[in-house]
């Protein structure tokens, strides 16, 4: 089994906090917040349905009003695991303006209250009954396309790898700045993806971690999240790097990573701001 997982209870804390400062920079560092969970499979209707419609849904959209650093959620059920996965078939991830702020509790249960008329204690219950906490991490988001926004129905595929050392692992980082990430915002300009982003684990700290590194892309369908979407890919890199050895960059990015598993996930609510 993966052995990801801090304490849930800190990134659950941490999505809900409340900055003193309501207005994000203008080019903050992005995070992910990811909360894995374990629901039977009874249970997950109305697990989806409380985050689609219920006070779950609820809650979002408030804690969205109240703290503008917050850009996206959305849930996620797990369609195919990869090998060594968690055991957990549901994420929440959540996309942050900035690192997670410390919580106010008491503005927390105001807000709570407001919006779903419990307190946070309670709604933490009401949200035990359907599931179980899985663990909890926060990734740092260094590359994200323009526009990124998932919406019910899309299917995001989530390719883990474990990166290498120095120097190795330079030349691999500046080979997904530099190339990766444009081939990624061209495929979306032209529609064949909705969205792409390259995060790296922050916490949980450690060189133990079966995997550090995360590229996640966003179809709009299936059968494309399962076609793996390479075709088109030399003639892309030609004409965006005419200049450059499309051998010798897939040797670089071979060179500091290995892929560890891929994981293929549908959205089953989302809300932007």
């Amino acid at each position: 089994m993966l052995k990801l997982l801090a304490p849930a209870a800190l990134v659950l804390s941490a999505v809900c906090a409340f900055p003193q400062a309501t207005q994000a920079p203008a080019t903050p560092q992005r995070y992910a917040s990811i909360i894995y969970l374990r629901v039977p499979a009874e249970k997950q209707a109305a697990f989806i349905e409380f985050y689609k419609t219920g006070a779950g849904a609820k809650s979002v959209r408030a804690r969205m009003k109240a703290d503008s650093t917050l850009f996206s959620w959305s849930l996620r059920q797990l369609m195919y695991p990869g090998e060594n996965a968690p055991e957990s078939n549901f994420i929440i991830v959540v996309g942050l303006n900035g690192p997670p702020a410390e919580p106010n509790p008491a503005k927390r249960d105001e807000l709570y209250k407001g919006a779903t008329g419990m307190n946070y204690s309670q709604y933490m219950a009401a949200v035990r009954t359907m599931s179980e906490p899985g663990g909890s991490m926060l990734m740092h988001v260094h590359h994200l396309t323009d526009g990124y926004a998932l919406a019910e129905g899309d299917y995001v595929v989530a390719a883990r790898f474990k990166t290498g050392g120095p120097p190795a692992n330079a030349a691999y980082s500046e080979a997904v700045r530099d190339v990766m990430f444009p081939l990624a915002a061209d495929r979306v300009k032209e529609g064949s993806i909705k969205g792409w982003a390259w995060s790296h684990i922050t916490f949980p700290a450690g060189d133990s971690r079966e995997w550090d590194v995360t590229v996640t892309t966003v179809h709009k369908a299936l059968p494309l999240a399962a076609g793996g979407g390479g075709a088109g890919n030399t003639a892309r890199f030609a004409k965006l790097f005419p200049n450059r050895n499309q051998t010798a960059y897939a040797e670089t990015i071979r060179a500091g990573s290995k892929q560890v598993r891929v994981d293929l996930y549908r959205v089953a609510a989302a809300i932007q701001p």
